[in-house]
Parts: C-alpha cells; sequence; structure tokens
C-alpha cells in the first residue's frame, strides 16, 4: 500500500552541537516515521565531529533522518534557507539544535496540517521541564487565526524571537515569493530570518497561533565550548546595543515591505506607524529590560541608553513618505513609550536581579 506524500518535516539547522542533538535524539527517534521525517543541517561544524559522524551513520540506516553536512558555513540564514530548498514537505518545523520536538503534537494535528495548506505561517507554544536559562525562550500563543493584516504583522513581529516552534507553509513562501525575498536579503535579515518570515507570511497569507506545544526547550548554555554562544550578562555580539540597532532597522524595513505587500505596493502611512510603534516596543524591552545587565556590568547608563535609542527609533523613520502627516502623533507616542521604561530603568538597575524577580515584578507590567 502506497504511503501518502509526507506534509510536515522536523528540520534541525545546527552548529557545534552534535553532542547535544546525539543525546535528544535518543528521546524521540524511535517515534520518527515516514509522515514526519526529519532533516538535520549541519553548518560546517568544527567541534563535536565525532557526534555528528555518528549521527550521519544513524541516518545512513534509518530512511527518516536525513543529514546534510554543508562544506562551508553559511551562517544562521544560510542554514534557514537550505531547509527550504532541501525539505520535500509542504510544512517545515523549525527546532533549535538545543531542544526536542513534540512528536505528539505533530501526529495530533497531522490531519490538520493536511487541510489546512492555505496557512502560511504557525507559531506554536514552547515548554520546558527545567528551571535554566531556557526559561527565557518558552512562550505561550493564544489560539488564534490571523489573516493578512498590519495587526497580524505586528502581533508576528512582537511576539518572541525564538525560532523553535515556527511552522513555515514551504510551498505558499516559495509561490508567493517571500523565500525570494529573503535569499535577496539576507544580508540585512541574517540576526532573526525567521522573524523576518513570520512578518512576510502575516502580510501575504493567513496565520496562526496556537497553545499547543511542538517544541520542549533544553539548557543553552550546554556546549561550553560553543564560541557561538553568548552569556546574556556579555555585551558584545548579538546583543550588544550596537547590535539591536542593526537589527531594529531590518525589523523597520521588513516592516515597509510588509506595508507595501498589503497594499498592492502602496505605502499606507498610517498602517505602517502603527505596527512601528509595536517594533519600537519590542526592542525597548529587549534593551530595557532584557540585555540590562550586560548593558551595566559594561558601564552603560541604562537611561541615557532608553533616551538615545528613542532618538533613535525617530530619526529611523524621519525620512520615510507621508512622514509629516504623522509626526507629532509618532513622536508623542514614542515619548511615551520612553517614560514608562524609564520609570521601569529607574526599579531595575541591579545586575543582581535575576528572571524570578524581572517575572514578578516586572512582566506584569508589561502584559498589562
Amino acid at each position: 500500500m502506497a504511503v501518502d506524500k509526507p506534509i510536515i518535516t522536523i528540520c534541525i539547522p545546527t552548529y557545534n552541537r552534535g553532542d547535544i542533538i546525539l543525546k535528544n535524539m535518543e528521546q524521540y527517534v524511535h517515534l520518527l516515521n515516514e509522515k514526519w521525517p526529519l532533516l538535520i543541517l549541519d553548518n560546517a561544524s568544527h567541534r563535536t565531529k565525532s557526534e555528528y559522524q555518528k549521527i550521519a551513520a544513524i541516518a545512513e540506516h534509518n530512511p527518516n533522518i536525513t543529514y546534510v553536512r554543508k562544506p562551508v558555513n553559511t551562517e544562521f540564514i544560510g542554514n534557514i534557507i537550505s531547509a527550504f530548498e532541501l525539505a520535500k514537505t509542504t510544512f517545515l518545523l523549525f527546532v533549535s539544535d538545543e531542544d526536542i520536538p513534540n512528536i505528539e503534537y505533530i501526529a495530533n494535528n497531522y490531519d490538520f496540517f493536511k487541510s489546512n495548506i492555505d496557512i502560511g505561517c504557525i507559531r506554536t507554544s514552547t515548554h520546558c521541564n527545567t528551571d535554566g536559562d531556557e526559561k527565557l525562550n518558552a512562550y505561550i500563543c493564544d489560539d488564534e487565526e490571523l489573516s493578512p493584516s498590519i495587526q497580524a504583522i505586528a502581533k508576528f513581529a512582537v511576539n518572541g524571537n525564538y525560532l523553535s516552534g515556527s511552522i513555515y507553509n514551504k510551498d505558499l513562501v516559495t509561490s508567493s515569493g517571500i523565500f525570494q525575498a529573503l535569499k535577496d536579503n539576507k544580508r540585512s535579515q541574517g540576526a532573526y530570518p525567521h522573524m523576518y518570515l513570520n512578518m512576510k507570511c502575516a502580510a501575504k497569507h493567513k496565520t496562526r497561533t496556537t497553545s499547543e506545544t511542538s517544541v520542549f526547550l533544553g539548557p543553552a548554555n550546554t556546549a561550553e565550548y560553543d564560541d557561538g554562544l553568548q552569556d546574556v550578562s556579555g555585551y558584545f555580539g548579538a546583543y550588544a546595543f550596537g547590535s539591536r540597532l542593526d537589527q531594529f532597522i531590518s525589523f523597520r524595513d521588513a516592516l515597509l515591505e510588509c506595508t507595501k505587500d498589503l497594499g498592492n505596493n502602496n505605502f499606507d502611512p498610517a498602517a505602517f506607524y502603527v505596527a512601528y510603534l509595536d517594533i519600537v516596543t519590542k526592542f525597548m524591552q529587549l534593551i530595557t529590560l532584557t540585555d540590562y545587565v550586560g548593558y551595566l556590568r559594561h558601564g552603560l547608563a541604562l537611561n541615557s541608553l532608553t533616551q538615545s535609542f528613542c532618538h533613535f527609533a525617530i530619526s529611523a523613520v524621519r525620512h520615510f513618505p507621508m512622514y509629516e502627516q504623522i509626526e507629532t502623533a509618532l513622536i508623542d507616542d514614542i515619548k511615551k513609550i520612553e517614560q514608562h521604561f524609564l520609570d521601569w530603568s529607574d526599579e531595575i538597575c541591579n545586575p543582581l536581579l535575576h528572571h524570578e524577580y524581572y517575572k514578578q515584578n516586572f512582566l506584569p507590567k508589561i502584559v498589562a
């Protein structure tokens, strides 16, 4: 009896974490089958080579596992692009290389995927069973289906930065030009290519968020030798203030593209600036509430960074189309955001505060 073409592939882009993947596979390799195969993309790792060799050997004898070792490191975004190029199914579930896919979620929703090939992107919830730093990446989504709109774009842009738990419709992403746009913008969108995909999908296709858990999060710092890791208390790297500014501009550019996607290449200033305020708030939270420990420990004044980011956010759209129509309201709203975060930063300017204290004392304010 012929087996139907599988509808979803579990995609794990990886770099220097062969030991973690090999250990994690023990928990779910027996649950893989022809309906939900596994694709592992090794980005020319130079660490844990022996473990990757063992994974390659397992894949050689398991038709439900494909292991691809790239000859050169194409960076994170290159691995994401390769997943779309190599996977042979309609949907792709991305799982970070320290995390574990929830096979039960895939099995329970398999018929749903087959019946809803008009959905461009699904943001699932993630869960962890430990008390480590991975709790910072865990999130629970609402159960909601969204039509293409500025509200959908903002929702997908501001909720979480983490790759795990993102499901993309490869066929729609490719046919609607989103995949080509990702490749064309791989330099500017290299830090968060999945967020770029989220925003573009929300502008062109039906999207969905779900409270169901598709991924179990693992400890982010298991591989102490991994030179791709950065402690949140550090400064240089992806969490540096300068890097956050670069990332902010990439989100701004993606938002501009998306508003044009919604308006058949016509720019709607009101729609753009409403969503822009959501992105300003998102990055203000990253700078003031997420990365503050590293900034304080490296001699940066948090209040001054808050103020300077607001000036930067205003300058970043000053030459955009029809800016003068919204300038007064936009500046007033950004100043309100600034004041809220200045008030919070006064309370949290203590590098010894830990996540539980932050969650109990400041997260409720954000939610409210």
